[in-house]
């Protein structure tokens, strides 16, 4: 072989050589590349199942969140009816005619029979309709039923309306408000039915 030969055998190999490395630098290169093309496919797969995730998760909060808020509307427009009926009854109490109202305390203070002489303090505005006269027909009514009797207390009352009936240091509260009061958390339930067919 001469020497011609041997170095144009030398250049076809390193050609050859040159030839295989490329093709094998290029197979490895497009392996890579596809490679990484896989892990970002898989990657840009699982940030799109997160946003999916977090979007959901969002929207079932603004949904809860949005019940909440409708119920609480509900609640307080239910709340603010119930409000407006007691306010209304308390108008109605408040509106008696002295006929009526008197009426009224005699039912209502009849029902609590004194054991021993109790004073009966009367709000400031039915003062003048509740006077000696009352007392006398109210003893009449309990009499028989207790041991006791009422007595009017002449002082001027600071609250409005109602009575309490007061014994030593025992003090039955008849206020309107009081009554009111105990009505509501009685009956409040069956108003609600009444109002909106539920509880």
């Amino acid at each position: 072989m001469s020497l011609v030969d041997l170095t144009e055998k030398i250049i076809n190999d390193a050609k050859e050589e040159a030839v295989r490395i490329e093709k094998e630098s290029t197979a490895e290169a497009e392996g890579i590349v596809a490679h990484a093309r896989n892990g970002l496919e898989k990657e840009r797969e699982k940030l799109r199942k997160e946003a999916e995730r977090i979007a959901n998760e969002k929207y079932q909060n603004i949904v809860t969140l949005a019940r909440i808020n409708a119920r609480n509307k509900v609640l307080e427009t239910k709340q603010n009816l119930i409000d407006e009926v007691f306010i209304l009854v308390k108008k109605k109490i408040g509106d008696m005619s002295p006929d009526n109202f008197k009426k009224y305390a005699l039912r209502l203070i009849s029902s609590f029979p004194p054991n021993e002489e109790t004073m009966l303090v009367v709000g400031k505005k039915y003062r003048s309709v509740i006077d000696d006269d009352f007392v006398r027909q109210l003893n009449e009514k309990i009499k028989g039923k207790c041991r006791g009797r009422f007595v009017l207390d002449k002082k001027d009352s600071k609250f409005d309306s109602g009575f309490y009936l007061v014994t030593g240091n025992v003090q039955i509260d008849l206020t309107f408000d009081s009554i009111l009061k105990s009505i509501r958390e009685d009956m409040e339930l069956e108003i609600i039915k009444i109002l909106f067919g539920t509880s």
